[in-house]
């Protein structure tokens, strides 16, 4: 609603953004429900059940020799030496690796079950350079919920990169990870997961120093576990 202007029965009357002067957003009068009572629960309940893609994180089982697709084409070791280092530097503090579900979710299938959301789902001071222009509730503008990590590397090949066919290792330095059109953060600054690092400030700022002080071989091995994700 505070972005595209969609109105529900949850928040039935416009809210202007900052600087928007649109007749529309301003008259008392705009409550017209955008989206119905039954098709907003659909959404939730269809938004609820997809399913989270599994990490890439074993060898494939390919004989050699065999093209295989990139993302199948893993470094195990890499992955398992940037999980440690994901954790070590201060990461898994709020992308938290692993939690329980409830017991009492609507859903029979959601409850009791063991997750690795990669976010501690708790909101977070980012700072002034992630602040936007709006307070939500008791959420000032640069507080923001801890992202999970769980699909994140599979943007890179559903947002038609050039980099799907560089290979899991490459390049070394991730500075010159090749740009593609997948994009990250809340208002998709970040052009790769290792711009979105430096991006992190405020309660992150530890972390991210922590991150930048790794050498690239440590870098790049927890880009490329994230990648796996």
């Amino acid at each position: 609603m505070l972005d595209m202007g969609v109105t529900s029965p949850i928040y039935p009357a416009r809210v202007c953004q900052q600087n928007l002067v649109s007749s529309d957003c301003t008259s008392a009068s705009q409550t017209v429900s955008g989206v119905t009572e039954q098709d907003l629960e659909a959404l939730t309940h269809y938004t609820e059940l997809v399913g989270v893609p599994a990490q890439r994180k074993y060898a494939s089982g390919y004989v050699t020799g065999l093209r295989i697709s990139n993302e199948h084409n893993v470094n195990s070791a890499a992955i398992a030496d940037g999980a440690t280092l994901f954790t070590q530097v201060g990461c898994a503090a709020c992308h938290v690796t692993q939690m329980q579900t409830g017991a009492n979710h609507p859903f029979q299938e959601l409850r009791n079950q063991t997750i690795h959301p990669y976010s501690d789902l708790l909101l977070h001071d980012m700072g002034p350079g992630l602040a936007d222009t709006l307070t939500q509730g008791q959420a000032k503008p640069g507080m923001w919920r801890t992202q999970p990590l769980w699909g994140i590397g599979s943007l890179a090949y559903v947002q038609e990169t050039d980099a799907v066919d560089a290979g899991p290792d490459l390049p070394h330095d991730p500075i010159s990870l090749p740009v593609s059109r997948a994009r990250y953060l809340h208002d998709g600054r970040a052009r790769s997961i290792f711009e979105a690092i430096l991006w992190h400030d405020g309660e992150a700022q530890a972390s991210r120093l922590q991150f930048e002080a790794l050498t690239p071989d440590q870098r790049n091995a927890v880009l490329i576990f994230l990648g796996s994700l």
